[in-house]
């Protein structure tokens, strides 16, 4: 299995590259430090629910979460 053998070794941190796009559209770049364990998990849902890459996933952990926030939004201000 490519990569067994990185989680095999201690490793403090492994930095992605996560792209995301601001107001303009244009694409700008954060770099992040996951451990072992989370970037293999990463890894693993890139593969297995078909996105591109590491940043197409993180992409839409972050749209899930805004959408997810908006609509608390709106069911608190209708709870008003």
């Amino acid at each position: 299995m490519p990569g067994l053998s990185r989680l095999t070794r201690p490793v403090r941190a492994l930095p992605i590259v996560v792209i995301l796009r601001n107001l303009l559209d244009v694409n700008t770049t954060m770099n992040i430090s996951l451990p072992a364990t989370l970037k293999s998990f990463v890894d693993e849902q890139v593969t297995g629910r078909g996105f591109g890459t590491c940043s197409e996933y993180v992409r839409a952990l972050i749209r899930h979460d805004q959408d997810r926030q908006h609509l608390r939004r709106l069911l608190l201000e209708g709870a008003e």
